[in-house]
């Protein structure tokens, strides 16, 4: 989603609106809330 809003704005023109931002900001924060825990996670099967 995110990348695709800068193809967007840079190959068609399109206009970054706040919500767009606002929404790359929180999967980002997601991202980063995933890869920080420290601790190694346990499969079961």
């Amino acid at each position: 989603p995110i990348v695709a809003v800068l193809v967007a704005a840079a190959i068609l023109g399109e206009p970054i609106l706040l919500a767009s931002l606002f929404g790359g900001v929180i999967i980002l924060v997601g991202v980063w809330l995933v890869n920080r825990s420290g601790g190694s996670a346990e499969t079961t099967s």
